[in-house]
């Protein structure tokens, strides 16, 4: 009997218990410890404790469990101890009431969606020891104003309270209450759920740096009435846009291949889409109950593969205006025939004078763009624009100006008399200067040229092959590239 009831006071991985009103599971009974498992109703102000006691044994609190206050609306603090190292996903998910929460130095990851819909809470600060934070964890928090990070943190930041890696290249997470944003020129990537439950965001400014943004990155932005999307972007992610109520246009850019199941899906004011040439597949329920879409530019020749409903809820008597020469291939096209009304467009064409160019700092090249149209179409405006203008600027005359080494993408972008924009694109190299520059020696000073190698080959820098070299003029030394 007593080797019976020893072997009762142990328990085994995945066994559950509760302690002082709250729920535990324990995750390692060799290490003594457990997470916070599922709670219901759970409501006002609680501290979860350093240790647990479970029969005979202890365990410390080393886990925020999966879901473990999901929904407990009457939630409106909570003390973590130093003891948990993690918050798991759709921890505190739809904890309404929660206005303040502490993360001690122990926690080095949040999981996915972990506060998501915390819309009482203003402000959470999130401490150094965190090195991992899932999409979407503060996301559909409504009153959240700003998101604070500890000095320290190495992979983490905060630039006007949003949340960005540390390097600056991917927006994480836009605090719910903010009105207007200016993404960074150094940001590639905006993260999934980023803006999600922005609901008072009016005003967005997309740089052409960015080139993804991810899956239900302005879901539920209802004030959002328009957004430009850079022709730097190649993805969008599914659900991107969804439930945007307040749009009323887009434009799709000619760099992105695939528009995603539901990106633009509940959209109810929109309009107006373009959906550019470079559009190959359209995913299902895409465009799915947009019950004001009355117009369609589509400027591919070849109808885009539908998924299922993509169109589902649109007016059937919207108008699609496709390009010259293309009406009896949409007028057949599977999916496409859910339309009635197919209007051809004029001819309208870009060509730019160069595909790529490569430049040395400082040097200039001027590009030419011309725009080939039938006679009944106009030109609106146009405007020459750089992606990553610290390495290459562009006036509008077409003049592209080498700042530093790196590459840059130039647009050249035509609007035609549909209000439709058409661009097209320069690939910028900048390289190191390929001359003596800044070099304050007596002029009477020696040249000796050498390869990379080490082999002199001349006096002079005049008249050198194409090729990388070593010049040094008296005690000055310095690589050069010649073109």
């Amino acid at each position: 009997m007593a080797l019976i009831c020893a072997a009762e006071a142990y328990a085994a991985d995945g066994d559950m218990f509760t302690y002082n009103g709250l729920n535990y599971k324990v995750i390692s009974e060799e290490n003594h410890e457990v997470a916070v498992s599922q709670n219901e109703n759970i409501s006002g102000a609680i501290e979860i404790p350093y240790y647990v006691v479970n029969g005979s044994s202890r365990y410390f609190v080393t886990e925020i469990g999966t879901s473990a206050f999901n929904g407990c609306s009457g939630l409106t603090s909570v003390t973590i101890p130093n003891s948990v190292t993690g918050i798991d996903e759709y921890a505190f998910i739809r904890c309404s009431r929660l206005t303040s929460i502490t993360i001690p130095n122990s926690v080095t990851y949040i999981g996915e969606y972990a506060f998501y819909e915390c819309s009482s809470l203003t402000s959470v600060t999130i401490p150094n020891s965190v090195t991992n934070i899932g999409y979407g964890s503060f996301g559909d928090c409504a009153n959240l104003t700003e998101i604070i990070v500890e000095e320290g943190n190495k992979n983490y930041m905060a630039i006007d309270g949003m949340l960005i890696n540390i390097s600056r290249s991917e927006l994480i997470q836009c605090p719910g209450a903010k009105t207007s944003v200016t993404i960074p020129n150094s940001v590639t990537s905006i993260g999934e759920y980023t803006f999600s439950g922005c609901r008072n965001l009016t005003s967005l400014t997309i740089p052409n740096s960015v080139t993804l943004i991810g899956n239900g990155s302005f879901n539920d932005c209802s004030s959002l009435t328009s957004v430009t999307i850079p022709n730097s972007v190649t993805y969008i992610g599914g659900s991107a846009f969804y439930n945007c109520d307040s749009l009323t246009s887009v434009t799709i850019p000619n760099s992105v291949s695939v528009i995603r199941g539901l990106t633009f899906a509940d959209c109810s004011s929109l309009e107006s889409v373009v959906i550019s040439a470079s559009v190959k597949e359209i995913e299902y329920g895409a465009f799915s109950r947009c019950s004001k879409l009355t117009k369609i530019y589509n400027l591919n020749l070849t109808p885009q593969t539908l998924g299922e409903k993509v169109f589902n809820g649109v007016p059937q008597d919207a108008v699609v205006y496709i390009p010259k020469g293309s009406f009896k291939q949409y007028f057949v096209a599977n999916g496409w025939t859910y339309f009635i009304d197919f209007r051809e467009m004029g001819a309208f064409d870009i060509t730019m004078s160069n595909e790529a160019v490569e430049l040395a700092v400082s040097e200039t090249v001027t590009l030419k763009a011309e725009v080939n149209k039938d006679d009944d179409m106009t030109v609106q405006s146009s405007e020459w624009t750089s992606y990553n203008p610290a390495v290459a600027t562009v006036d509008q005359a077409g003049i592209v100006t080498a700042v530093a080494p790196g590459e840059a993408v130039i647009y050249f972008t035509a609007t035609d008399g549909y209000g439709v924009p058409h661009a097209v694109s320069c690939k910028v190299t900048v390289t190191e200067n390929s001359v003596i520059e800044s070099i304050t020696v007596d002029a009477d000073a020696p040249v000796e040229v050498y390869t990379i190698g080490g082999i002199r080959v001349a006096d002079t820098t005049d008249n050198l092959p194409v090729g990388i070299y070593i010049v040094r003029k008296g005690n000055v030394t310095k690589k050069i590239a010649v073109k």
